[in-house]
């Protein structure tokens, strides 16, 4: 059973140190984070995967702002921090590897049978650019919704942006999308229903960041002082220390 792997006395320590490390090659983090997302109902996000980082974004989030027994399905070979974070909920599952695939999904089917749980799935299985359009996820991701009882999906959308010598990061988790609103069987109307969601909020976040116009977000963290900015204070501070030299060396002059 996928559950009894995880190390949950070593998770504070896991976040401080992956916040530190995102701290220290992102200028900034804005989140969106709808308030109809309720914790303790088995909670199925959806993750458009752009980034290398993700799967780090994915465990800050999730210890920051929910709070749930969660798990993170990689679709990746070799992910360099998997070995570190597979007691954490990381599950890795080969690509290629069609059966394995399907034995995934049917554990996620099982984690998404408790209260208070969440899967959470990178849903285009390999890095997409950001702006990619139509967003497709890998198949069989509809199976998902059908666990037998109440499961809420999440689209959450993740879009960087640079304007500094590191980039900013903005994550939007949307309002859930219930599955009993669509027709048992239907899965593929269900997936596509998803990629759409998902597609609108991607779009809709670039544009307010490229208008400077995105309402609803927080300023999560900053980063560490990159050298550049380090650099730029230290110049600031010699630039103001020679004034300051000046005027004082012109008034004791004037006496």
């Amino acid at each position: 059973m996928i559950a009894e792997e995880k190390n949950k006395r070593f998770t504070p320590l896991v976040h401080a140190m992956v916040t530190c490390v995102l701290r220290r090659h992102f200028a900034r983090m804005y989140v969106n984070c709808s308030e109809r997302i309720n914790v303790s109902t088995p909670t199925l996000y959806l993750v458009n995967h752009s980034h290398w980082w993700d799967p780090l974004f994915v465990l800050w989030l999730n210890h920051a702002y929910l709070r749930q027994d969660a798990y993170v399905l990689l679709q990746e070979r070799a992910w360099p921090f998997f070995s570190l974070l597979k007691d954490q909920g990381f599950i890795e599952v080969d690509p290629d590897d069609y059966q394995e695939w399907r034995s995934a999904l049917e554990s996620g089917k099982e984690l998404l049978s408790s209260r208070f749980r969440s899967l959470w799935i990178l849903g285009q299985g390999e890095a997409v650019h950001q702006d990619a359009r139509p967003i497709r996820f890998v198949p069989g991701l509809g199976s998902l919704l059908e666990t037998g009882g109440q499961v809420q999906v999440v689209p959450v959308a993740i879009y960087t942006s640079f304007t500094q010598s590191r980039p900013d990061v903005y994550i939007r988790l949307a309002d859930p999308l219930l599955p009993e609103t669509f027709t048992k069987g239907h899965r593929r109307q269900w997936v596509a229903a998803c990629e759409k969601e998902l597609a609108l909020e991607l779009d809709a976040m670039r544009e307010g960041v490229i208008a400077n116009r995105l309402t609803g977000f927080e300023l999560a963290w900053q980063g560490f002082s990159s050298f550049p900015e380090q650099w730029n204070r230290a110049r600031d501070g010699l630039k103001q220390a020679s004034q300051w030299w000046r005027r004082w060396k012109k008034g004791r002059s004037q006496q």
